[in-house]
């Protein structure tokens, strides 16, 4: 199915408002989900909201829940969610987090009891729209193991940047989870009867393997390097916002189960540290730099980090945004449950 991403995008509002979501809440979600589909990460995208809405009626994340600005300074502050919408907890913290930055250059917020936020990609990169460096990470339940360890013992947790770009792209960014693959390629070689790749998670003895149907944990990407980003990534969230610390439920795994994520951002202002025109300068400088380097044999492209899904994000919203069958297949159960018409989001 092809969509119109605008329609789309007000489809999936309107189903968080049919749930009892107040308007901002649902832009917020429906924005950032809808976005996310534009990239091509169709796995933290429009394939959560209808888990979301079940978890919400199930008292699992809070539909009346507003962030609240709990203790601040003139470079940082720390919002408590109170197990709200992660989306519009997100959208709330970096409104603030921006507005800090462009009066002290830099600025770190972070939310507390929040919920699952989707993918850190689409906040970084809106943060580097409005001409700032951001960094965003978020603590996620302990699927992962460490060296030496057993079973999941810390979250794979995910973090990205974006920087402004200047001419070439919108944006450089990166959106990664620090372990070796994500859990639900694991779920989904199980359900096709397949193996992981050597290298990617660990069975019930903390032993490699490739098979996903063991009592597997995910293994940390490059060893000690990602466990080290993945701990340091719960210090930066949970231990210093005064949120839950690693001990943290999947979120999918029970709808009526409370999962209080924490997330942070960082926001650099480019413009008060060196001037936008400038800024942009360098960086065109710099990204011509790596577009133009040698080519390997075979190849006549160097992408830059995020070109990918620049690119996918502008073919959608040129040609209209191609959900995947699973993508679908919950918009219409969304559809059908809250009475609205996804036929008429179709390009």
């Amino acid at each position: 199915m092809r969509v119109f991403v605008e329609k789309y995008e007000a489809f999936c509002q309107e189903a968080c408002i049919q749930a009892g979501y107040r308007p901002e809440v649902a832009n917020a979600v429906a924005h950032y989900l809808v976005r996310t589909d534009m990239m091509g990460i169709h796995s933290h995208g429009t394939l959560n909201l209808l888990p979301y809405l079940e978890k919400t009626a199930a008292g699992g994340i809070c539909r009346d829940a507003a962030p609240e600005l709990v203790h601040e300074g003139p470079a940082w502050a720390v919002l408590e969610g109170h197990n709200g919408m992660g989306p519009y907890n997100a959208r709330c913290a970096m409104e603030i987090g921006m507005k800090k930055a462009k009066q002290t250059g830099l600025a770190y917020v972070m939310v507390r009891n929040s919920s699952h936020y989707g993918a850190c990609g689409v906040y970084a990169v809106e943060g580097a729209e409005q001409g700032f460096i951001t960094l965003t990470a978020t603590n996620v339940a302990k699927t992962m193991t460490v060296p030496g360890g057993k079973g999941g013992i810390i979250g794979n947790s995910p973090f990205a940047y974006a920087v402004p770009a200047g001419n070439r792209h919108p944006s450089v960014f990166l959106d990664v989870a620090t372990s070796n693959i994500a859990g639900m390629k694991v779920n989904r070689a199980k359900t096709a009867g397949e193996q992981v790749p050597p290298g990617c998670i660990v069975d019930e003895n903390g032993l490699p393997t490739t098979d996903p149907n063991t009592d597997w944990a995910l293994y940390p990407l490059g060893g000690h390097k990602g466990y080290g980003i993945a701990f340091f990534i719960e210090v930066l969230t949970s231990v210093l916002s005064g949120g839950q610390i690693l001990d943290i439920p999947l979120w999918i795994r029970r709808a009526d189960q409370l999962c209080p994520y924490s997330h942070m951002f960082l926001f650099i202002d480019t413009y008060s540290i060196m001037g936008a025109d400038s800024f942009a300068d360098r960086m065109d400088f710099a990204v011509e730099e790596i577009a133009n380097a040698p080519k390997a044999a075979g190849s006549d492209h160097i992408y830059l980090p995020g070109e990918m899904e620049w690119d996918r994000h502008d073919r959608a919203q040129r040609e209209g945004l191609v959900l995947p069958k699973d993508v679908e297949d919950n918009a219409k159960a969304l559809a059908s449950r809250y009475s609205l018409d996804l036929n008429a989001c179709i390009r």
